[in-house]
């Protein structure tokens, strides 16, 4: 997978692998980090939260790709999810965010 992404980013640095051991090394934000890594490692985010979607949209963008999930009834949004492969999570976090006004 690293031999891949290199290929399609071929201007990016040494890739590293962050484990427990090394987040000092690498993490600014340890509160933000721990924040989604608890998030996306949830047994209810893992397991319970799959509501049926009616609407994706999804973009490549230059920090990476985008996905938008909606659930929609009687022109209301009633879901929202935000997924990404980028390695920015500042810029995720803060389109997370603002999906229920927090940004």
């Amino acid at each position: 997978m690293i031999e891949a992404y290199h290929r399609y980013h071929p201007s990016l640095g040494q890739v590293v692998e962050i484990t427990e051991d090394n987040t000092h090394e690498y993490i600014v934000d340890k509160a933000q980090y721990q924040s989604i890594y608890d998030r996306y490692t949830s047994h209810n985010f893992l397991y319970n939260s799959n509501p049926s979607f009616t609407h994706k949209f999804d973009q490549r963008f230059s920090f990476g790709m985008l996905e938008i999930l909606l659930s929609c009834s009687e022109n209301t949004i009633s879901a929202c999810e935000v997924f990404s492969n980028s390695l920015y999570l500042r810029k995720i976090a803060a389109i997370d965010r603002g999906k229920d006004g927090r940004a």
